[in-house]
């Protein structure tokens, strides 16, 4: 069963979402028992690297004003969405950012930290552990897959 909640997960699960997962299925297991056996079949769950930052803003670059003041709840569905990506404007007719609107926080915010942790485990997690790709077209597909199972 560890083989299997590990290969359903995108072997991106380490011991202890591996034990947690086998208890919501009902099976009593310690969790010094999972590591032993994950250990014995040479299953690791996702390290995600340490990459040294590259790219450092100019203090005289003009950044968008904090919109949400650090308050990342939000009243309802499509109320408030995090992304970590440059919306061109020339994405619409017009140049509008097609109803987005960009925000940056000040250093030390986590205004973007859960898109940032998403990107980090979407890159670790699918790009690196499960391609090549046939295509263009397998690629998108198994993009949505792993965020329906992120979702999830």
């Amino acid at each position: 069963m560890i083989e299997q909640v590990h290969a359903e997960n995108y072997g991106v699960y380490r011991a202890r979402k591996i034990w947690k997962e086998l208890l919501r299925r009902g099976v009593r297991v310690a969790r010094c028992t999972v590591e032993r056996l994950m250990r014995d079949s040479e299953l690791r769950g996702l390290l995600r690297d340490k990459t040294p930052r590259t790219t450092r803003p100019a203090p005289e670059t003009s950044r968008p004003a904090d919109l949400v003041r650090r308050d990342l709840t939000a009243a309802g569905p499509n109320q408030l969405w995090f992304a970590d990506l440059n919306i061109e404007r020339s994405a619409t007719p017009g140049g509008s950012p097609g109803g987005a609107v960009a925000l940056v926080g000040s250093k030390g915010d986590y205004d973007n930290a859960m898109a940032e942790a998403f990107n980090s485990l979407f890159k670790a997690g699918l790009v690196r552990n499960k391609g090549p790709w046939r295509g263009r077209d397998d690629l998108e597909m198994t993009t949505v897959e792993y965020i329906d199972w992120y979702n999830r």
